[in-house]
């Protein structure tokens, strides 16, 4: 009878471990970014040319698109600011700040943003470590990508 009784808990106690270990990986799913992030996007780039109503990208704005969806954004002469971000149905969304672009354009040399939420257009060229963070001019009133500009700044016509 003792042998029956410790059978059927090793059993029960085999199930348990096994289902543990299966729902735990669906845990590590939910708490994982699920998206996937296109490989092309991975790397450093800087800002070719902004169009739309909002032009307040500091010029030549970088940005490191990192694979575990962390964006790091430099503007000349100031310091790199990290953004979580995913990739959702073509859609790049800044997730601190809920600023998001369509992916019109991605490919080896160049990435074409249209804004959703914000007014602006970005084209960003590919390019390499070494061409990150070169100084320039940057205007006291530009933002970095991941911004919104504030409505109180807005000049209304």
């Amino acid at each position: 009878m003792k042998s029956v009784y410790f059978t059927k808990n090793k059993i029960l106690i085999a199930l348990i471990l096994i289902s543990l270990s299966l729902s735990g990986s669906d845990c590590e799913k939910l708490i994982q970014n699920n998206e996937v992030i296109p490989q092309d996007l991975a790397g450093n780039w800087k800002l070719s040319e902004q169009t739309g109503a909002l032009q307040d990208i500091c010029p030549n704005e970088t940005v490191n698109f990192q694979l575990n969806g962390v964006a790091q954004l430099t503007c000349p002469n100031s310091q790199t600011i990290s953004r979580y971000y995913t990739v959702q149905d073509n859609s790049l969304k800044y997730t601190q700040t809920s600023v998001s672009y369509k992916i019109q354009t991605l490919n080896n040399d160049t990435l074409y943003l249209l804004g959703q939420n914000v007014s602006r257009n970005l084209i960003y060229l590919k390019i390499s470590a070494d061409e990150m963070n070169v100084p320039g001019s940057t205007k006291n009133d530009s933002f970095n990508s991941s911004e919104i500009k504030a409505k109180e700044n807005f000049n209304e016509n």
